[in-house]
């Protein structure tokens, strides 16, 4: 079984189709946004049969998509089971507003489409446990957690103060990742907060950043 996620991979499903792989493979969908739309002369040398180059309506199984060959929707359309990273966004998808106009390819497969809900590893993610933190702490112990906050001041180069709040960022900077509401509240939050510091890693839209 081969597990392929985003634009980035598309193409895989359908090589192992043209190539005869028997191999059953699962495509996931994080962000429908980001598409790999590029020209469809660009086919060939990817080794895409011309027979799904064609447009759309003559063939289904077609990777052509608004003129363009769309690495997401070959994804979609070549692979046994398509997921996304939760059970509302298989439903968002095959709407106009979410669809980023791919709703009606997925409509089209939606007897594949299903969602599965992102989590972590409760094990590896657990600061009882975790090695790689300053200093482990738990719901009935959190006297660990102190550690870590002053371990983190120190490395953004934040003064060590155990009053301050501290809010962390961990995103693309933009606004589909409401980085610009985050961006507006801040002044708000340092009136009412003056010593707030905030931590940052990320990076996106360049106003944002700065």
């Amino acid at each position: 079984m081969l597990h392929a996620h985003d634009w980035h991979t598309g193409l895989t499903p359908l090589l192992m189709k043209h190539a005869g792989v028997q191999a059953k493979n699962i495509f996931t969908i994080h962000n429908l946004a980001f598409q790999g739309n590029y020209a469809l002369s660009l086919g060939a040398s990817l080794g895409v049969p011309d027979k799904w180059l064609v447009h759309a309506l003559s063939d289904p199984q077609s990777i052509e998509f608004y003129g363009a060959l769309s690495l997401m929707k070959a994804g979609i359309v070549h692979s046994d089971r398509v997921t996304t990273v939760s059970e509302t966004y298989a439903r968002e998808i095959l709407t106009p507003r979410f669809g980023h106009l791919m709703e009606g390819v997925l409509q089209s497969c939606k007897d594949k489409l299903s969602g599965v809900v992102n989590g972590i590893d409760e094990g590896v993610w657990n600061p009882a446990a975790d090695p790689l933190i300053e200093r482990t702490y738990s719901f009935d112990d959190m006297r660990g957690k102190h550690a870590c906050k002053r371990a983190l001041q120190r490395i953004f180069g934040l003064p060590v103060d155990p009053f301050a709040p501290v809010m962390a960022i961990g995103s693309r900077m933009t606004g589909q990742k409401l980085a610009d509401v985050a961006l507006e509240a801040l002044p708000r939050l340092l009136e009412k907060h003056p010593r707030l510091q905030l931590a940052i890693i990320g990076k996106g839209e360049a106003y944002i950043e700065k």
